[in-house]
């Protein structure tokens, strides 16, 4: 596991979840910390979100950032799950 997914998956602080890309933003290199920025842009994707119902929504980001990215399935869940609460 790299140390981005390994940052992502150490996020617990789910009664925050706004806080998520800011949290795991800064305790990463500088490296990982622009994928993970270009990770989030495309996650948050308007064309996603902002057509589809939250359900495909989630599963068509999912799918986007393991197939684009190849990060595993936990951390990707993580990031879907913390986009989720920017749209509803």
């Amino acid at each position: 596991m790299t140390n981005l997914e390994n940052e992502i998956m150490a996020f617990d602080d789910w009664s925050h979840p706004k806080s998520f890309f800011k949290s795991i933003s800064e305790k990463l290199p500088q490296d990982d910390s622009e994928l993970f920025k270009e990770i989030w842009k495309t996650a948050n994707d308007t064309e996603i979100w902002g057509v589809h119902d939250q359900i495909l929504s989630c599963r068509i980001t999912q799918t986007l950032i393991r197939n684009t990215y190849g990060l595993d399935d936990s951390a990707t869940a993580k990031i879907v799950r913390a986009i989720t609460h920017y749209w509803k």
